[in-house]
């Protein structure tokens, strides 16, 4: 290549990945839990033997100079585990000269549900400090690469415990799951400390679509007389069309729940991104916040207590990405400049060939400020960084 896939602007990334391999997780955990963190599914990425064959490909080829033609030829068509740097460290620092972006936030793939549902608490929170570890080193020494852990929220205390190790060790996101846990809000008093440690690290809490998706729809809408439908990653139920349908349903009321519960009032300086669950949700959910205010505030005392708007929280605090098949022009026109930011997914299949120009072609007329908003501006303040 002769060039940086991404030249002419800054672009700041806020959604890329690691492809875990099978032992990369309990590879970083405490010797006694290393048996207990339980194996990702191979299958939520396609069938097992083409998974199988894509961890082999990716194995072979890691760390191997004379494979960098091929990866650069086919840099956006490799995925998952075929892609360069999908999960060796040096190769990503090459792979990201390619590409050209001056900044990624970095997510795992699959070990926020190993974390979320391993067999105990114990184990669970050893994994999200094995997660919290791998990912510092993965990123270490390349500060263009912004690493991101999960926290489970179960146990509030715990939850506070790695949460402050996280972000004293030089973690620069923290996803947390929008769904919570039966025994508590997400809002709940407990864990106001955590929004209390992000919002002083100038760290923001993320939300991230789950590895776990097919929970979103209740188990009877898959029972339904067709044949099983597959997905992008050829052969898995990870991602279809009717989970599109719902997917950004558990972050709307989670995201609601931080307004009217006084997250954001409490904590002005939180920053919360919306990672990879779309956009298009988001001009229907401003305006029935605006009517849940104006209609139950009548009868419920933290409604009336927000000193603003919905709206305004949203556009001071909220950060999100949308999907490049959604047309990103028209959500700026309806929602403000503020809200949305570029992302890539590399190296997932989700975000496609060709990001850029889907995301150019749906931004066409637009002002430069809204471009800069939109490629760097509004990332740089979900992460507190200057932007170009």
């Amino acid at each position: 290549m002769s060039m940086a896939y991404a030249e002419g602007r800054t672009y700041y990334d806020a959604d890329s990945h690691i492809m875990e391999l099978p032992e990369w997780l309990p590879s970083y955990a405490e010797p006694q839990f290393r048996e207990r963190i339980k194996p990702f599914s191979l299958g939520s990425t396609g069938t097992a033997k083409h998974v199988r064959a894509m961890i082999d490909r990716g194995v072979s080829r890691a760390g191997n100079p004379s494979e960098r033609p091929g990866h650069e030829t086919e840099l956006l068509t490799r995925k998952s585990w075929d892609a360069y740097g999908a999960f060796h460290r040096e190769d990503r620092r090459s792979a990201l000269d390619l590409l050209g972006y001056q900044s990624q936030l970095l997510f795992s793939t699959f070990a926020p549900g190993q974390c979320e549902f391993a067999r105990d608490v114990e184990t669970s929170y050893a994994a999200s400090r094995a997660l919290t570890r791998g990912m510092l080193e993965f990123c270490a020494d390349e500060p263009r690469l912004l690493p991101v852990t999960f926290i489970p929220l179960s146990d509030p205390q715990r939850a506070i415990a790695e949460a402050r190790y996280a972000l004293e060790a030089g973690i620069k996101g923290i996803t947390i799951s929008p769904n919570p846990p039966t025994s508590h809000s997400i809002t709940h008093p407990s864990l106001h400390p955590l929004y209390a440690l992000a919002q002083e690290h100038q760290v923001p809490i993320l939300f991230h679509v789950e590895n776990d998706a097919r929970r979103k729809i209740a188990a009877g809408f898959y029972e339904n007389g067709w044949e099983k439908q597959t997905d992008f990653h050829g052969g898995g139920e990870n991602f279809t069309g009717l989970l599109y349908m719902a997917v950004s349903q558990w972050v709307e009321v989670a995201l609601s729940a931080l307004i009217f519960d006084h997250i954001l009032e409490k904590f002005p300086r939180l920053k919360i991104g919306v990672i990879e669950l779309g956009a298009v949700w988001v001009p229907a959910w401003l305006e029935r916040m605006e009517i849940v205010v104006d209609t139950f505030g009548r009868t419920e005392s933290r409604l009336r207590q927000l000193s603003m708007r919905p709206t305004d929280y949203v556009r001071r605090q909220v950060r999100v990405t949308p999907y490049p098949t959604e047309n990103v022009g028209r959500l700026i026109d309806r929602c403000g400049p503020e809200i949305f930011m570029f992302s890539s997914d590399y190296p997932h299949v989700e975000g496609g060939r060709n990001p850029l120009k889907r995301f150019a072609d749906s931004l066409t007329g637009q002002s430069a400020e809204v471009l800069t908003a939109f490629y760097s501006k509004n990332f740089a303040d979900l992460v507190a960084m200057r932007s170009s």
